[in-house]
């Protein structure tokens, strides 16, 4: 299976991982935005439901094989934006 990695969805990645989770309050996003990277991630095994906050929002974390995404996404930023810094 082969998934489409947008800056927004690598963004979206790495926001859940330096936060640990995401829930709706969390994020500047539009809400069809929001629950379309949901929906996107959730359906490729990349988060998973913690349960509710206490407004009722739904937590969500990344799984085993979504931290393994979001390190390389990282690590992958990190080369990239070294090169910038270099290259100018």
């Amino acid at each position: 299976m082969v998934l489409h990695f947008t800056d927004k969805v690598m963004n979206f990645i790495l926001i859940i991982y330096k936060n640990g989770y995401i829930k709706r309050s969390l994020q500047s996003y539009d809400p069809i935005r929001y629950y379309t990277m949901i929906y996107y991630l959730r359906a490729n095994g990349l988060i998973y439901h913690d349960g509710n906050d206490e407004r009722n929002q739904k937590i969500w974390k990344l799984t085993d094989k979504g931290l393994k995404v979001a390190k390389i996404i990282k690590e992958l930023k990190e080369i990239l934006d070294e090169g910038k810094s270099t290259n100018t």
